[in-house]
């Protein structure tokens, strides 16, 4: 048992030390978009709602977030394992996540694509509605975003592992498993969608295999003048980065 322990531990620091040497040393930070080219064009055109999905290679993380991605891909099959919610803030795009380790966090779109470690990350934008337009201009979405940071704390993993137990033990289907989708729904509801897929997962998002078609309250002074109240999304995703 003692060289059992020993082995393991000698494992998990191995494993950490060559995780932490890849990611400070052999990791590179993209250059700034530069004016004109396909990113700065994109980056011109993704608006608040868009969803944004990534796919990461568990080596790439320490044990607790490997572990998530590993039982995501290879007990879930799902292709992406991580998700966030843009959000426009005097022209500039945010991405508002749940991070692994530190809570919820919202920055810049182009600093966090150019520091991801994700082999693949895609566009699924939200298509244009003149009622989620109206109902965007009542509503400080970046306002919601700051309060979001001070107030959730818990970290990705955390919530991950802890739904999954919950889920497990006590047979609740009702808890999050899928920490990413949860924080989505919510930024919605907090605009006043309301959906009844709140506890899917970023595989049904991809496939297209949930409906993506919040409904909005009915008590809403922008619905008067609205016929479409709902927010639909584009069943053509945008590739943004592959390795």
């Amino acid at each position: 048992s003692r060289f059992f322990a020993g082995w393991t531990g000698f494992t998990v620091v191995a494993y950490s030390t060559t995780v932490e040497i890849r990611n400070r040393f052999f990791h590179t930070i993209e250059r700034d978009f530069k004016s004109g080219s396909a990113d700065a064009i994109l980056m011109d055109n993704i608006n608040t709602g868009d969803i944004i999905l990534f796919s990461r290679r568990w080596y790439n993380y320490h044990i607790p977030t490997a572990a998530m991605i590993i039982f995501d891909k290879y007990f879930k099959g799902s292709e992406f394992d991580h998700g966030g919610v843009i959000v426009d803030n005097l022209g500039v795009p945010y991405l508002l996540e749940r991070t692994p380790s530190g809570g919820v966090q919202c920055r810049k779109f182009e600093e966090r694509i150019r520091h991801s470690k994700a082999n693949q990350i895609i566009l699924i934008s939200a298509m244009p509605s003149a009622h989620l337009d109206s109902v965007l201009s009542e509503k400080n979405a970046f306002q919601y975003v700051r309060s979001k940071i001070a107030k959730q704390t818990d970290s990705e993993v955390t919530l991950y592992f802890k739904g999954l137990l919950q889920q497990l033990i006590f047979s609740n289907s009702r808890v999050v498993t899928c920490p990413s989708t949860a924080l989505i729904f919510e930024f919605y509801k907090t605009l006043g969608y309301n959906s009844g897929e709140e506890n899917c997962s970023l595989k049904n998002i991809f496939a297209r295999e949930v409906e993506l078609n919040i409904q909005h309250n009915k008590s809403c002074t922008s619905c008067a003048n609205s016929i479409n109240k709902s927010v639909t999304f584009s069943s053509q995703d945008t590739l943004i980065r592959t390795k």
